[in-house]
């Protein structure tokens, strides 16, 4: 069995640890070590920096964001689709307060279903959808990396219990 270390201040330095589901697990020698040898990044905030940078840069000139960006763009500068969009989340705003006050008139419902087919046709919102799923796609990919080199789902240590 590892040698494992007690987890205590050793003046002005924390000594290493691993938390895993909430529990505190106490590490191996090795591990200590392991850690030991290591810049920390909140240690060196430049180091942290220029990590952050380089992260960012990729996920900036990836052709996933671009093709985001492109789609935006093209979404944005397209009256017919915004118009559409709109009246798609006025109709939708009506249905709803029409169901907590009693029940949609039937006119609406069908107006609501008639918009949601345009708006899931329209070839701009399609592009756009597509690419924003497929970004969101190299983020969560990203996430997972991460997760898998520290060990922890990287995005859940951010939400709130």
């Amino acid at each position: 069995m590892p040698k494992t270390t007690c987890w205590l201040w050793r003046k002005s330095r924390e000594i290493p640890f691993r938390k895993h589901w909430g529990w505190i697990l106490r590490a191996s020698a090795a591990e200590e070590a392991a850690v030991d040898n290591t810049t920390p990044l909140d240690a060196n905030p430049a180091l942290l920096d220029e990590a952050l940078h380089n992260l960012i840069e990729q996920l900036t000139h990836s052709e996933s964001f671009a093709r985001l960006r492109s789609a935006e763009q093209n979404l944005m500068n397209d009256e017919q689709a915004l118009s559409l969009l709109n009246r798609l989340a006025e109709v939708q705003q009506k249905v709803k307060a029409q169901q907590q006050s009693g029940k949609p008139s039937e006119e609406d419902v069908r107006r609501l279903q008639q918009l949601q087919v345009e708006v899931a046709e329209h070839p701009l919102i399609q592009e756009y959808e597509y690419s924003r799923e497929a970004y969101i796609a190299l983020v969560r990919q990203v996430n997972q990396h991460i997760s898998q080199e520290i060990g922890l789902d990287f995005a859940s240590l951010t939400r709130r219990w």
